[in-house]
């Protein structure tokens, strides 16, 4: 049997394979679908020489190197007109089952013509042995690899759509799901279109139309195949089905659930306003999995932007220890802490390569502290808590454990409040010890082993003596938002931003120093007339070699050498360990120099006390005659000062730790290059801690770290190109997430933005968006807008006139040194 007609089949024939079967069956109920015919495998299998079939390698080669027979064309085409365009697409044995879907596995040619079906049929029969097939008949413990093809009348369709009779993602039996798109349904399936979404629950019709720009259709001009093609302007934001075609897809859906008893997954095409059936298969892999909220608002502050593996396998260690240590210190107990360790070891997610917050594990570990279970709403309101979660804890004891271990966390709390500042000159102490060790080190000396053991040694400094800055950012956090609260609670303030306002101009935030700093060399680099040309050259690293080596800049050199030594890990990602940083690259900072000189403008960092004394003199009128309510507010607004401050300066020795983590793994990446592992030192960024010292460690062939560092590379220039939203709901491992919906602020005028006032006052002037520090060499006093800062754009504070950051809160960098 070489082929098959459809007109002319009366049963299911297991040749045929899963797609063609189900266009048989539903062509018996009545349904319309184009008219095909089918090459069944078992054909397909015959043509291949008995003593190669054990080896796909051979197999691949033998389908590559075949051709159909002009004869054989002949045969297809006499069941269509000559001038008719088919569709080739597969139809595998083991396909479109009830637990198993290779849909978008296999190739799929559209618009084929006569002459170009040879090359389709091989194409389509070459995909049954690809990689990708392979690995997910292996991962499904699939052996056939056998398949038929489906060769159908191609439908010019004006629409096209999927649809599932079950929400997939929810596992919602009630809800119909259609997604459809104008033209062909390829850049739907493929997920390159935008398409519309119509949710359909008892009757109800629930619309999210997409701006759809492009759409797949016939290529015009080659006669063949598809090609992508600008939508018309009266089609971009109107939905593809109206209410009568989506009930219509909704009743074809509902009727072939109830036919093969079991939900079905549809595609479909409208031509000339007729429904098409194109094919049907159940709805594999349905659970009912709760939706993990991932969300980057604030952490984006810290890691915008891609970030490497390396990094992020580090940082997920820190965020468990961080959390874990802050649990403890505000009165979980460690039994409750361990029960729940894949809590705390899941706080973050790498969503194709950008830092997430899991904001579900961020709230069991909030439903751990004591006193959760007494009043859960009270907890949620003063956390800030806006998403509701399932949060099955781990949690001993009864009600009365409960109230001892409030009274246990209070006492816990006021001596660690009682020592806040002892606790921090301690850590301060104990950390720059550490650090003046490890710099003495001379690690090009170390082997691999040695290496290891150093960063191993140097981490757990990182994990177990971090309290004294949780401490500060806990306290922090409530002074800062009791002062909040009594600047409105006590009506000293109209606006309600005095608390801003008394918070300014601190003298003693040391992120401000490197602004001085920077100013102070360029004056220097001003006065001397040699010194200025110098900075005019265009090549930073000419200017560098030259201060070095010329004794008439020496001054120079040695201010910008003790800028370095000091502030050299202070740079724009300076929390990513792949970061190349002033330290390691000093000409990096000679171009922040070149354009403080090129704009030869006087910047000025000043300390507004005005602005403080203004606020301060308000609160005193306010509360003159108010004793205790004057002494309760000033002693919670000089605690919110000083843990603000330390805040600030703190986070300083958190870059300074990862500094020298990026100082060890880059001396890791340079030995594993001398001994020909990677193909380049920088390769290590690319690989995880535990890919590292597992090969350190014997576990890991050479070859199989070049191949993982290869693979990654490949997907992190695909993760480039993908923008992402602030928050997502997904179903599903944070590796193969899918996103579920995303939420976007309608605003009320197109002409008004609203946000946090971080700083009081009016600002008139240009605007200018910039999204890196190094776009610019100077803002001119224009206003600064961009997504989001770290302590690296500080450099371009004193060029604004204001600021203007889309992420961060009242206690981001960008607002604590602002202000």
């Amino acid at each position: 049997m070489s082929l098959v007609y459809s007109d002319n089949i009366t049963t299911k024939i297991p040749a045929f394979g899963g797609k063609a079967n189900n266009l048989i069956e539903v062509k018996r109920y009545g349904i319309d679908i184009p008219k095909f015919v089918v090459v069944p495998a078992n054909y397909l299998d015959a043509l291949i020489p008995e003593k190669i079939k054990q080896n796909e390698d051979q197999i691949r080669d033998f389908i590559a190197n075949y051709t159909f027979t002009p004869g054989f064309i002949d045969e297809i085409y006499r069941f269509f007109r000559p001038d008719d365009y088919v569709a080739v697409r597969s139809s595998a044995l083991k396909e479109d089952g009830v637990k198993n879907s290779f849909a978008g596995q296999y190739e799929s040619k559209l618009f084929v013509d006569r002459n170009t079906l040879p090359d389709a049929l091989i194409a389509v029969w070459l995909s049954a042995y690809s990689d990708r097939v392979a690995a997910y008949r292996k991962q499904n413990n699939i052996l056939s690899s056998d398949m038929a093809i489906i060769v159908q009348l191609m439908l010019d369709a004006d629409i096209s759509g999927v649809a599932f009779a079950v929400n997939p993602l929810t596992g919602n039996e009630n809800e119909t799901v259609i997604n459809a798109v104008w033209g062909l349904g390829e850049g739907l399936v493929s997920g390159e279109l935008n398409s519309d979404m119509f949710l359909v629950e008892s009757g109800k019709i629930t619309e999210q139309i997409a701006e759809k720009k492009w759409a797949i259709r016939f290529d015009q001009v080659k006669k063949t195949g598809t090609n992508k093609v600008p939508v018309h302007q009266s089609q971009l934001s109107v939905a593809c089905l109206n209410n009568k075609q989506v009930a219509e897809v909704e009743t074809l859906l509902r009727k072939l659930s109830d036919h093969y008893k079991t939900p079905q997954d549809i595609e479909f095409a409208y031509c000339h306003n007729k429904l098409y059936l194109l094919q049907t298969r159940p709805v594999t892999a349905i659970t009912k999995q709760s939706i993990t909220i991932w969300d980057n608002s604030n952490i984006i502050e810290s890691y915008p932007a891609l970030t490497l593996p390396l990094t992020y396998s580090f940082i997920t260690t820190m965020y468990e220890a961080v959390y874990r240590q802050l649990s403890l210190i505000m009165g979980i107990r460690a039994q409750t802490i361990e029960q729940n360790r894949d809590v705390y070891a899941n706080m973050l997610g790498l969503l194709c390569g950008r830092v997430y917050y899991n904001l579900n594990n961020w709230h069991k570990s909030l439903s751990l502290l004591p006193g959760y279970k007494l009043n859960a709403e009270f907890m949620d309101n003063m956390m800030g808590v806006k998403e509701k979660f399932d949060t099955k804890i781990e949690k001993s004891g009864g009600k009365w454990q409960e109230y001892i271990d409030i009274i246990r966390a209070l006492v816990k709390m006021f001596i660690r409040h009682a020592s806040l500042n002892k606790d921090r000159i301690a850590f301060q102490t104990y950390f720059n010890h550490v650090m003046k060790e490890y710099e003495a080190m001379d690690l090009e000396k170390m082997s691999l082993p040695e290496l290891a053991t150093a960063y191993y040694r140097f981490e757990n400094t990182l994990v177990k003596k971090w309290e004294a800055p949780l401490v500060n950012d806990f306290f922090c956090m409530i002074y800062f938002g009791v002062l909040q609260k009594l600047v409105i609670k006590f009506q000293l303030d109209e606006s309600e931003t005095l608390h801003n306002d008394l918070v300014s101009g601190a003298k003693d935030i040391i992120s401000t120093e490197p602004i001085t700093l920077t100013l102070e060399i360029t004056k220097l680099i001003s006065a001397s007339p040699e010194a200025v040309k110098l900075f005019s050259n265009p090549s930073a690293e000419h200017i560098y070699t030259e201060l070095k080596q010329r004794s008439q800049y020496q001054q120079v050199y040695n201010s910008i050498d003790a800028y370095i030594q000091k502030w050299g890990e202070r740079c724009v990602g300076e929390l990513k360990l792949e970061t190349i940083t002033y330290k390691q690259k000093p000409e990096n900072y000679i171009k922040i120099l070149q354009s403080y000189v090129k704009n030869k403008k006087e910047y000025f960092l000043h300390h507004d006390s005005n602005i403080r004394q203004a606020a301060e003199e308000k609160v005193k009128q306010k509360l003159n005659n108010k004793r205790f309510k004057k002494m309760l507010f000033l002693y919670v607004l000089k605690k919110a000062r000083y843990l603000i401050s330390n805040r600030e300066n703190l986070r300083f020795e958190r870059t300074r730790g990862f500094g020298m983590v990026r100082i060890l793994m880059s001396q890791i990446g340079s030995k594993l290059t001398e001994e020909q592992v990677l193909e380049n030192e920088r390769d290590v960024f690319y690989l995880t801690q535990k890919e590292i010292f597992d090969h350190i460690g014997g576990n890991y062939g050479d070859v199989a770290l070049r191949e993982i560092v290869r693979n990654r590379k490949n997907e992190y220039i695909k993760n480039e190109t993908m923008s992402l939203p602030e928050r997502i709901k997904a179903v599903g491992h944070v590796d193969d997430f899918s996103v579920y919906e995303t939420k976007t602020e309608v605003l009320e005028t197109t002409n008004t933005l609203k946000g946090i006032g971080c700083c009081a006052g009016v600002v008139r002037g240009k605007v200018t968006v910039i999204h890196s520090p190094h776009e610019i060499d100077s803002l001119n006093n224009n206003i600064l807008v961009t997504a989001s800062t770290d302590p690296g754009w500080v450099v371009l504070f004193p060029s604004a006139s204001a600021i203007v950051v889309e992420r961060g809160s009242l206690l981001s960098h960008s607002a604590i040194v602002s202000r």
